[in-house]
């Protein structure tokens, strides 16, 4: 008489494990940041510093489309500066999706940090772009 307990014991442990039960509610279809830039490029001009890049496409964003660009610099003087200390970056400026480029004016005797992000329009951000970096 046991093992036939034993076997039902069984058959309803299985039937709880695999029971459909109540389901949660169903998830939205998952957002993914943009694309990184990969290709990020200087030009010093007089007294300015040109920065440029190369706009990710829009294939290969999967689930939304390009907002604007996030700009974020960290300056230091040549005398202050601390080779294996972080760097504290600080965002500069939000540039509009159909421009690859960006404008500021250097200060001499001090050292440069550059990088971009891309925002999408579902707010989403990337992951940042190589870091430039430069004296002047």
């Amino acid at each position: 008489m046991n093992r036939k307990y034993i076997k039902y014991f069984y058959l309803l442990t299985l039937f709880f494990l695999f029971d459909c039960g109540v389901k949660s509610d169903p998830l939205p279809p998952e957002e993914f940041p943009p694309p990184s830039i990969v290709s990020i490029k200087y030009s010093i001009e007089g007294d300015k510093v040109k920065l440029e890049w190369d706009s990710p496409t829009e294939e290969k964003f999967k689930s939304s489309t390009l907002s604007h660009y996030n700009l974020f610099k960290a300056s230091y003087s040549k005398e202050s500066f601390c080779d294996k200390c972080p760097i504290n970056y600080k965002k500069i400026a939000e540039v509009q999706s159909d421009l690859n480029y960006y404008f500021e004016t250097l200060h001499k005797d001090r050292y440069y940090f550059y990088k971009i992000t891309v925002v999408a329009e579902n707010g989403l951000e990337s992951e940042s772009s190589e870091t430039i970096k430069f004296d002047y």
